[in-house]
């Protein structure tokens, strides 16, 4: 048996093969096919690898998870002794992560802040997720800077004029030839990620045709659509994987952080450990929650007398989290939902599905 720690890079991984004995070596390793048979062919069935999470690490995992007995991915972002150490080489790092598992295997597996690795679906949903944010970032300075070339001309057009009226007709506002010519380009350029971003989106959708149990409870909530309930999804892979709902919304990003001593207690910014989609999106569509929901409305107004409209939204997020945590360990609706909504929402996600069927298929 050994303990192995991987430093792994873009095209080349170094590796430090640790026995039970304390010995170890280390050894480089191509990452193509010559490389990674090399690789493989040292490993052993009662093997331990460990490894920080980066890009490549959940496909580098699946290619050598089925030759030894577990692959431990690391948070590098709570495990600081390679950042923290002196002297930092490949050899190096591959080493200290083969000590600190080696100690974390011995002493019952808690030293290590394991990373859960989820599987090619949920990676494949969030990669869209991803992209799909990408390219609302990039319509949004898009269209800041067509707004920006009418600001500075002294053209005080309303954004809603902008896109509805001008965009098909921008020789009507009147602007010298170089401004019209960037105009011209950049709404060409709107038009075409704004295309891209709904073929995303509509891909996105198709994903969801595994999770429609959990999506069934999860779009009884009012202000959780079928899109954000793919997106809660992409974040906490499986609802099995937690125990407590305080440990579910801490990871969805909604927990703040507290600071008590002796009888006080302060109330900090949000954990930033977690996965960040899900809280953004329910906080994009927490108005149409509050409107449908007197009982969140109802809470919402509560806090904001004292906490502000900050916290109070913050505070219904989570509280719409620890919702979801008992729903989907139950497996029940929710409590207030308005079904016919609920239904309706069902209904037009298994309409597009039912459309989409040989996309889906192929995908």
């Amino acid at each position: 048996m050994a303990y192995i720690g991987v430093d792994l890079h873009t095209n080349r991984l170094t590796a430090h093969f640790k026995n039970s004995e304390g010995k170890g070596k280390s050894a480089s390793y191509d990452i193509d096919d010559k490389g990674m048979n090399r690789f493989m062919g040292a490993l052993k069935e009662d093997d331990h690898v460990f490894i920080e999470a980066s890009t490549n690490t959940f496909a580098f995992s699946d290619v050598i998870k089925d030759r030894v007995k577990k692959v431990t991915v690391i948070d590098p972002f709570q495990f600081r002794v390679i950042a923290d150490s002196g002297k930092k080489t490949d050899k190096i790092d591959a080493k200290k992560i083969a000590e600190m598992g080696k100690y974390h295997v011995e002493t019952g597996g808690d030293f290590l802040p394991e990373v859960y690795i989820v599987d090619e679906t949920i990676r494949r949903l969030r990669s869209l997720f991803t992209t799909y944010n990408l390219i609302t970032k990039e319509i949004t300075m898009t269209r800041n800077r067509i707004y920006s070339l009418f600001k500075q001309n002294l053209k005080p057009f309303t954004r809603q004029y902008i896109f509805t009226i001008l965009r098909y007709d921008s020789d009507a506002a009147g602007l010298a030839q170089e401004y019209q010519l960037q105009v011209q380009v950049l709404f060409e350029i709107l038009e075409c990620l704004e295309a891209k971003k709904e073929q995303i989106k509509k891909t996105i959708l198709l994903c969801g045709k595994p999770f429609q149990e959990d999506i069934d409870i999860l779009v009884s909530i009012s202000g959780i659509s079928i899109f954000i309930a793919l997106a809660s999804i992409a974040d906490y892979a499986t609802i099995d994987r937690f125990t407590k709902a305080k440990e579910f919304s801490k990871y969805l990003r909604s927990t703040p952080r507290s600071e008590i001593s002796n009888k006080k207690r302060k109330d900090g910014k949000t954990h930033k450990s977690g996965r960040k989609l899900s809280v953004k999106l329910v906080l994009q569509g927490l108005h149409h929650s509050l409107k449908r929901n007197r009982y969140m409305n109802d809470f919402y107004w509560r806090l904001r007398k004292g906490k502000g409209a900050c916290k109070a939204r913050m505070a219904v997020v989570r509280k719409t989290f620890v919702t979801m945590f008992y729903m989907l360990k139950k497996r029940e609706y929710y409590r207030y939902m308005d079904k016919k909504l609920h239904d309706r929402k069902m209904a037009e996600d298994q309409r597009f599905l039912a459309k989409n069927k040989e996309i889906h298929e192929r995908a």
